[in-house]
């Protein structure tokens, strides 16, 4: 349940993001995607954190304040973006929450899926997680473009708003799923981890 509601959230956003940097601050797609790295930095280098962290305490523990960070960045863009671009106030702090968010929260929903699996049957763990993930890509794209969607004009930062606000609602539902995603009939150090 929490990859599929965090999934929505998460790709909703890297999706609708970018369309925000482009239609709303007009930057060019390139300097869109240079704009979009604070976002996989920032889990690219605590994730490797939140796995040890996992190991050793479980999956709940970094789930909580990791979808309060993602929840922190979505209002951050509701309170702050406007059609007037602002990297440094505005953009950065609120990609820099939600890419942390990301790197707390990605490594605890793989690790609770498979966490309590024998090791025989982590593969098909795996593959459930995998097609979980894929269905909450398509999802939050296709939520995205809804939430994006209008038939009364041009896209205007009312409609971004929407989709800030969603990221927001699943940030904080990922981090109600903590107290229920942990360790489980499992002594430490059993089954590699």
């Amino acid at each position: 349940m929490g990859t599929f509601i965090f999934g929505i959230g998460f790709f909703a956003v890297f999706f609708g993001y970018v369309l925000f940097l482009t239609d709303i601050w007009h930057y060019s797609t390139r300097s869109a995607g240079f704009l979009m790295t604070p976002l996989a930095i920032c889990g690219a280098v605590l994730a490797p954190i939140s796995g040890r962290v996992v190991r050793s305490h479980g999956p709940g523990l970094l789930l909580f304040p990791g979808g309060l960070l993602v929840a922190a960045g979505g209002l951050w863009l509701i309170v702050g973006a406007d059609s007037t671009p602002d990297v440094g106030g505005v953009w950065l702090p609120a990609l820099v929450l939600v890419g942390s968010g990301a790197g707390l929260v990605w490594p605890c929903l793989f690790a609770g899926l498979v966490i309590d699996i024998p090791r025989e049957r982590y593969a098909v763990a795996t593959g459930i997680n995998q097609t979980i993930q894929r269905t909450s890509t398509a999802l939050g794209v296709a939520l995205a473009v809804t939430l994006l969607g209008t038939t009364r004009g041009a896209i205007g930062i009312g409609n971004f708003r929407r989709l800030f606000i969603l990221s927001t609602v699943c940030g904080l539902a990922t981090a109600a799923l903590a107290p229920f995603v942990g360790m489980r009939n499992r002594s430490p150090g059993e089954d590699g981890f």
